[in-house]
């Protein structure tokens, strides 16, 4: 190459007016040729490699099996680029009977797939996708093909198709029931016509297109998950799955894990719209559905009332969510009606991932990488990621948290010279968490940024957030049709609209994107940010408590060494006027003992809460804003009843609610005597103490008034537990929530109750069927009833669990009949 170089040089200089039809001139000119063609060669051959390593896209496995049909074929005319590796390892794993192209139906006398052969004997591969119009009983295949004869070539460049010697190597092929092959649509629909009697309507392929929605996003994540984890030649092909939750939740403390929630007491909602219909909408849609199933929870889709069928016939639990913060909001109004975290997810991710090591030395790109890299992966479900991030904000220092998510971009590396959790950081909506007693809404004005304004609003009424700067997610963003993307217009109007909101009502907190167009940048400042006025500030909506801050200021004060004084009026005009007094020098600060008393009282509260954990936590009935509200306005008249003043009042309620919001515990654990004396002797006790011992007293006074007869409870008591106890198949949850939604129907349709009357009777019997735990065939006992009614508890009540027994009497009795 390098002579061939040197000999072209010569000519330019040598021989500048050389002739056409010179013999060495024409050698020459051809060497020059074969010298480019070969830089080019090189060039390509670099760039096929440089594709090899590329991304993983959603027909990844189909591209890895037509490659590796074309490599079978040992035929040297085709030109083709080699799979990912990732993908030709997964694809491995998967059966032909899960691979869209195999028949959605099979009848009988249907030939087996894996027995596909055309004509002429050669074999058919299932394939990974499939044509929108193919039946249920057909399926798809791809063959290899040979090469195509010059006469062959010659005969198609005579009917005007230009083509090449050889052919593209494979084929598909379409597979009717009985075996016969086709590579046409209009030869399938004629044979079709031939055999069914009738034409191929667009209908016959609606459950082949939802088949292999499903199977391409179940694929989609198997390849999201096989990249997350680097499979490489060395390993065995395998499912990826995730990480186990007890594996992953040992990166939490004890006292993190304590507050870990329940599954029940997670409600997930997916926002969506106007993509049941378009076949990759339809793959996201079921690839967030798939993991959400695998993880043992049923998400409740908020869509669009035009689009409510299509997603409903897609096997979804849809309803209708109207526009997008109505939508949200809808989600959390669900949520706190049932007692429930509420947990938004998009409609478009394909992975959860977490990283944990330890964080860079230095705060430089090759030091976070190279932190990154060694740090471990951990592949996890949502409702993982749902339970770590609430395990997170619960167990936090106050101000504690109602609001919580995950890294804003789907590399973390930048984060690992950062703090792991953020406490003022903007909350991404593509999923995010919040946790019970959160009254904050999103702004029914804001049609895009509106997790920007619903993160300030958080930070404002609680205090703080918390995002995982450590957990991504791999999600679409603005390339995905439909949804919030369908409100963004090509001028940005939209988005400057929503931007020009947020600068109104958050001034100072949001700078303008250098690097992305119509893009933000938040910065929450640690002052207060009044959507009225700047200088009127609410202190106590942003700032942390005065005695964490005070602490902070001393610790930093202490570790400096040495802090100014401050400066009166007199003392700042001579020092104008350039006069030097003592009383500018430096004064020093308490010594090590101030770090030393400021760390014993961190230490003495962090056991304390410990002592907390430990103490029973609330009931999910009695976690529900509801309940709660019902039991803090008795406590208020109970509080006035006693002569305190309004604002006193007031105070020790509010009190008692932060106590109660940060720890969880249950109403007779939160009256008892232990939990009094740990909030007595608690560094953040000041009006903690009597709010606690004024509950305490209430909620004794309560509790004797109900149980007016403490003997005739217990013979009640004692006579219930005589009956026959509930099946094993009855006390499930499955099974009661079957029973409890019938009964409902019934008060509504056959006793002609209100809704409000019909669902207090069903949660009046939920409560004691929970309480007792008797059979339903017991609980529908004419004994039963009896001793309901003369009940304390009824009584109290004004007979309403009387009445619900009565009522679920004549409901079971209906259903024995049936």
């Amino acid at each position: 190459g390098i002579c061939a170089k040197l000999e072209l040089q010569i000519i330019r200089l040598v021989w500048p007016r050389r002739s056409l039809h010179n013999p060495w001139c024409i050698a020459m000119a051809k060497a020059k040729r074969a010298f480019v063609q070969g830089k080019k060669a090189v060039v390509n051959k670099k760039a096929t490699r440089k594709n090899r390593i590329g991304l993983i896209r959603k027909n990844s496995l189909r591209s890895a099996l037509v490659a590796d049909l074309k490599a079978k074929t040992g035929r040297k005319d085709l030109k083709f680029e080699t799979a990912p590796k990732i993908a030709d390892k997964t694809r491995r794993t998967v059966p032909v009977e899960q691979r869209a192209g195999y028949p959605v139906k099979l009848p009988s006398g249907t030939m087996n797939p894996k027995n596909w052969k055309t004509f002429m004997g050669v074999n058919v591969e299932v394939d990974f996708s499939r044509a929108p119009w193919l039946p249920d009983t057909w399926g798809q295949g791809v063959k290899r093909t040979l090469p195509l004869t010059e006469a062959a070539v010659k005969a198609r460049e005579r009917n005007g198709k230009q083509m090449k010697k050889g052919g593209g190597g494979i084929l598909t092929t379409f597979v009717a029931p009985d075996g016969k092959c086709f590579f046409h649509k209009q030869t399938s629909e004629a044979y079709f016509l031939k055999v069914e009697g009738r034409p191929m309507t667009e209908e016959d392929g609606f459950n082949g297109r939802v088949r292999m929605a499903k199977l391409q996003a179940e694929q989609q994540v198997q390849l999201a998950r096989a990249q997350i984890k680097d499979l490489g030649n060395g390993r065995h092909p395998e499912m990826i799955g995730t990480e186990k939750d007890e594996t992953f939740f040992k990166i939490l403390s004890p006292s993190e894990r304590r507050c870990l929630p329940k599954t029940t007491e997670l409600y997930f909602a997916v926002v969506s719209a106007r993509r049941a219909k378009n076949p990759e909408g339809v793959r996201d849609i079921f690839m967030v559905q798939t993991q959400l199933v695998e993880a043992g929870t049923t998400p409740t889709w908020y869509v669009d009332e035009d689009s409510l069928q299509d997603y409903q016939a897609l096997g979804l639990k849809a309803v209708v969510g109207g526009k997008l913060t109505e939508a949200r909001n809808k989600a959390l109004q669900e949520a706190r009606k049932q007692g429930k975290i509420c947990i938004q997810v998009s409609d478009d991710i394909s992975a959860w991932e977490y990283r944990e090591g330890k964080p860079a030395k230095v705060k430089t790109d090759d030091a976070n990488n190279a932190a990154h890299a060694a740090s471990r992966r951990y592949i996890i479900t949502p409702v993982a990621a749902a339970k770590f991030i609430t395990a997170k904000m619960r167990s936090a220092d106050d101000p504690k948290p109602k609001l919580g998510g995950v890294f804003m971009l789907g590399s973390c590396a930048r984060a690992f010279s950062a703090n792991p959790f953020g406490r003022h950081h903007f909350i991404l909506g593509d999923f995010f968490v919040v946790d019970l007693l959160s009254k904050v809404d999103f702004d029914p004005q804001m049609k895009l940024k509106e997790d920007y304004d619903f993160t300030c609003a958080h930070i404002k009424a609680h205090g703080s957030v918390m995002r995982c700067n450590r957990m991504t997610l791999n999600v679409k963003h603005y390339d995905n049709g439909g949804g919030a993307c369908a409100n963004r217009d090509k001028k940005g109007e939209e988005e400057k609209r929503n931007i020009a909101i947020l600068n109104k009502k958050w001034p100072g907190v949001f700078r303008s994107n250098p690097k992305r167009k119509n893009e933000v940048i938040m910065r929450w400042k640690k002052t207060c940010q009044d959507s009225g006025n700047e200088s009127n500030c609410d202190d106590a909506a942003v700032k942390v408590s005065s005695a964490s801050v005070g602490k902070r200021r001393g610790m930093k004060a202490a570790r400096k060494g040495v802090v100014k004084r401050s400066t009166s009026n007199v003392q700042a005009a001579a020092l104008k006027a350039g006069v030097k007094k003592p009383f500018l020098k430096l004064a020093v600060k308490p010594k090590a003992s101030a770090i030393k008393d400021l760390r014993k009282l961190k230490h003495q509260q962090a056991k304390i809460e410990a002592k907390i954990r430990l103490l029973p936590e609330v009931a999910p009935d009695d976690k529900t804003e509801k309940s709660f509200s019902l039991l803090m306005d008795r406590f208020r008249k109970y509080l006035l009843r006693r002569g305190l003043k309004d604002t006193s009042a007031k105070a020790y309620l509010t009190c008692f609610s932060l106590l109660f919001m940060r720890d969880f515990r249950s109403y007779e654990a939160s009256a008892g005597e232990e939990y009094k004396t740990l909030i007595k002797e608690s560094t953040q006790n000041r009006r903690y103490h009597a709010a606690v011992s004024h509950f305490r007293s209430f909620y004794q006074m309560r509790k004797t008034s109900a149980v007016k007869d403490p003997q005739k409870l217990k013979e009640i008591e004692a006579k219930i537990c005589l009956l026959p106890e509930a099946a094993p198949d009855e006390k499930t949850e499955e099974s009661f929530a079957l029973l409890m939604d019938r009964f409902l129907k019934y008060l509504l349709m056959k006793a002609l109750l209100k809704e409000t009357s019909a669902k207090s009777f069903v949660s009046c019997f939920s409560l004691l069927f929970k309480r007792d735990l008797r059979s339903y065939e017991a609980s529908a006992g004419e004994e039963y009833k009896t001793l309901i009614k003369e009940s304390p508890q009824n009584k109290n009540g004004h007979g309403q669990y009387y009445a619900a027994v009565c009522h679920f009497r004549s409901f079971y009795q209906v259903m024995v009949n049936r």
